[in-house]
């Protein structure tokens, strides 16, 4: 507790200023160029998906259970169900 109301400051030097100054500008560079690589990776990314579907088309897989090109639906129903009564 003798520390506490003994107002003892120490003026930082001209160097100590310089190397803070520094190392913040350094810091905050790091941080801007990492964070612009990423934004221009995914801009890349972004880019050669758009000109593959703008080039190549929309590939449109088909579902499982659905006919092949050419041939019309067929909807079948259950053996005389009915569907719309809720069984409790």
């Amino acid at each position: 507790m003798q520390y506490q109301n003994a107002k003892i400051f120490q003026k930082l030097t001209l160097r100590q200023k310089i190397s803070i100054a520094v190392s913040l500008l350094f810091a905050v560079i790091l941080l801007f160029f990492f964070a612009f690589t990423i934004i221009f990776i995914a801009l890349g990314i972004g880019a050669i998906v758009f000109i593959s579907r703008l080039l190549f088309g929309e590939n449109k897989t088909r579902q499982p259970n659905s006919p092949p090109p050419g041939r019309p639906r067929i909807y079948r129903h259950g053996p005389g169900k009915d569907d719309d009564v809720i069984d409790v």
